[in-house]
């Protein structure tokens, strides 16, 4: 069987090839509309990388730095009264609270009406990042470390490079997803 419009098979043994259908690159994010305005937002006429080229992006390591010190030293202080992994959890709650507080007075502009819903977005999202942190910090001081053998802070240093390691992540999605990047100071 032959196609009237030339060579092209129609019997049922052919391939049917079918142009692409028109906006399904977020497939995957149908649906979920904060992940969508996360991934337009990141990729909207900027290199990815231009994101952190801003002094919002520096503010934020600041702010970030000194809610991570809270949560560092909060860790350190509990680790007296409890174990090592328990401490890691509760200090993360005090690194979290510092860090929503400080991120939305300093960093983003935060809204009085969406205040309850940037709270829930900041905290389960850096609750999303807490396996991230302890996973790097227990396998640097219970596995890595004692191998170098790394035996000066140990614990201290695994978790500071724990807390540092979801910096990139954590920037991108407060800022598109949780604040929704509305204020003059996000295009800085």
């Amino acid at each position: 069987m032959s196609d009237p419009e030339g060579d092209r098979r129609t019997d049922i043994w052919a391939p049917r090839i079918s142009p692409p259908a028109p906006n399904r690159s977020l497939l995957f994010f149908n649906g979920l509309g904060v992940a969508k305005r996360a991934v337009r937002g990141v990729f909207r006429g900027t290199h990815v990388m231009g994101h952190f080229m801003t002094r919002q992006f520096a503010l934020f390591l600041l702010i970030g730095g000194g809610a991570a010190g809270l949560h560092w030293l909060a860790r350190v202080v509990i680790d007296v009264f409890t174990g090592y992994l328990v401490a890691l959890v509760l200090a993360y709650a005090v690194g979290i609270s510092a860090g929503y507080i400080l991120n939305a007075l300093f960093v983003f502009s935060s809204n009085r009406e969406r205040r309850a819903r940037e709270i829930l977005l900041f905290t389960s999202f850096n609750l999303s990042m807490l396996p991230v942190v302890l996973g790097v910090s227990w396998t640097l001081s219970e596995l890595v470390f004692p191998t170098i053998p790394l035996t000066w802070h140990a614990r201290e240093i695994a978790h500071a490079i724990g807390v540092i390691t979801p910096v990139f992540a954590n920037f991108l999605f407060h800022k598109f997803v949780t604040f929704g990047e509305t204020s003059i100071r996000s295009q800085q």
